[in-house]
C-alpha cells in the first residue's frame, strides 16, 4: 500500500477508534546475546541501556 493510499484510509477512521503508540523511548537491543567468561562458567553481568532521547 502506497502512503497516499494509507493516509486516505486513516481518514476514514473515527478519531475514537484511533491509537498511537511512541516507541521512541523503548531500546531494541536490551538482550546481549553473547559475552564473555571463563570456559565452563556462565557469564554474568550489567547491562545499561541509556537512550539520551527517550524521556
Amino acid at each position: 500500500m502506497l502512503r497516499n493510499e494509507f493516509i486516505e484510509k486513516v481518514k476514514q477512521i473515527s478519531k475514537e477508534n484511533l491509537v498511537f503508540i511512541d516507541e521512541s523511548g523503548i531500546e531494541d537491543n536490551a538482550c546481549r546475546e553473547y559475552g564473555w567468561s571463563i570456559k565452563g562458567t556462565r557469564c554474568y553481568g550489567k547491562l545499561i541501556n541509556i537512550n539520551p532521547g527517550s524521556v
